[in-house]
């Protein structure tokens, strides 16, 4: 029996060149182990705000959103994967 394994790093969208390096170092770990049973993952969060939703969110997220589909299409589907996460209202540290 062969068991799969979830490789999950966390991640800012802080601006376009940091999502770019994100999924450059995602694609190197990829590379270093192209095991069958590995799969690779961003679980993603918006920085700290006083606002729920700002001007740039929608575009960095759909830039990670097309960085992991082109990694997917480039080496298998199903290969890599986004999880994101929306800003919520944090009490302790008094921002959304």
């Amino acid at each position: 029996m062969i068991y799969g394994t979830l490789v999950v790093i966390p991640e800012l969208l802080v601006n376009m060149e940091t999502i770019q390096a994100m999924v450059e170092k995602l694609e190197i770990r990829y590379l270093a182990n192209k095991e069958s049973n590995i799969f690779f993952s961003l679980f993603t969060d918006y920085t700290d705000s006083d606002q729920e939703h700002l001007e740039e969110d929608d575009q960095l997220l759909q830039s990670a959103i097309d960085q992991i589909e082109v990694l997917n299409h480039r080496y298998g589907e199903g290969r890599f994967y986004l999880f994101h996460r929306q800003r919520i209202w944090s009490e302790s540290q008094q921002k959304i």
